[in-house]
């Protein structure tokens, strides 16, 4: 494998090991990988940039469509996509869009959760849906480590303190990112031209935990808005016909200026590791990028019972 590593130049490939310190004066080590280095490996090889690998009706070097169309079908058929694609490519001819379809999740390797971590993966959204359900088609940019692991009830540590642990490793990754966007992207050859890659995060896929830790929402008791995004009331839920109020970044923003607005919006007081990360969605920002998820929002698996 050193062989092969030093012979084809690969060493940018492999995970940089970061020493992250906790709030209870542990450390932990989490693996992340270059997230430039993962993009330009994935946009110069061959076996994966193929015309039959994209999106229907989607011109990779543009981010616009091919032929004029109203169906509602690919990523780029959605309503979020051109207003993301003007804002970070405009009408710049060298300019490739490149958003991230993302997914964080914790997974257990053993029958009592102690071996478990979270992946952050991601995958081009340019691809089509058989494409970007192929985990051949995935780039891990890191690995958040069960940060709870052998921690009894001799150190306390608060949720937040905990969630801030979190945020704390998945800040390694999203740094990456947002040097990306503050350098106005970056040069590579993509299917042998060369293009500017603007890099943003179009959505994050998961589980309501999981995005309620990414989003700071607070996750257990009975809060008094339930759900992330919006300020329902529990009795609000049930409505056929929902009347959401959805929480914008300026409410998020001028919520920090006091010293009770986050808690009011059942936030928790952290660093997000997300704060500056650009999205897809320019009102909601992190909050309309964490879309529900079946199983848990709309009981997936009971229904049919």
């Amino acid at each position: 494998m050193q062989v092969l590593t030093k012979r084809y130049q690969l060493d940018f490939l492999k995970p940089t090991l970061y020493s992250v310190p906790l709030s209870d004066g542990s450390v932990a080590t989490v693996p992340i990988f270059d997230v430039k280095a993962q993009i330009i490996a994935f946009l110069n090889d061959p076996l994966q940039m193929r015309e039959e690998n994209f999106a229907s009706n989607y011109d990779i070097f543009t981010g616009k469509k091919k032929q004029a169309s109203s169906t509602l079908d690919e990523i780029h058929t959605g309503s979020l996509w051109e207003t993301a694609r003007l804002k970070y490519c405009g009408d710049d001819p060298d300019a490739f869009p490149l958003a991230l379809i993302c997914f964080y999740d914790k997974t257990n390797t053993d029958v009592f959760g102690s071996l478990s971590c979270a992946p952050f993966i991601c995958t081009p959204s340019f691809l089509n849906q058989d494409c970007r359900n192929d985990d051949s088609n995935y780039m891990v940019l890191g690995y958040i480590p069960n940060l709870g692991f052998g921690k009894g009830k001799a150190k306390k540590q608060t949720s937040d303190m905990k969630l801030q642990d979190e945020h704390n490793c998945l800040s390694l990754i999203t740094n990456q990112i947002i040097k990306i966007h503050n350098g106005g992207g970056f040069w590579t050859e993509v299917m042998g031209r060369r293009v500017c890659v603007k890099l943003w995060i179009h959505l994050i896929a998961g589980d309501t935990s999981g995005h309620n830790n990414i989003v700071g929402h607070m996750n257990g008791g009975r809060p008094k808005y339930i759900y992330c995004d919006c300020k329902c009331l529990f009795e609000d839920l049930s409505s056929p016909i929902a009347n959401c109020h959805l929480i914008t970044s300026e409410e998020i923003k001028q919520a920090r200026l006091t010293n009770d607005g986050l808690t009011n919006l059942c936030k928790k007081n952290i660093s997000n590791a997300f704060e500056n990360v650009p999205f897809a969605d320019q009102v909601f920002g992190l909050l309309g990028s964490v879309p529900a998820e079946m199983l848990h929002v709309s009981g997936m698996g009971l229904l049919k019972h």
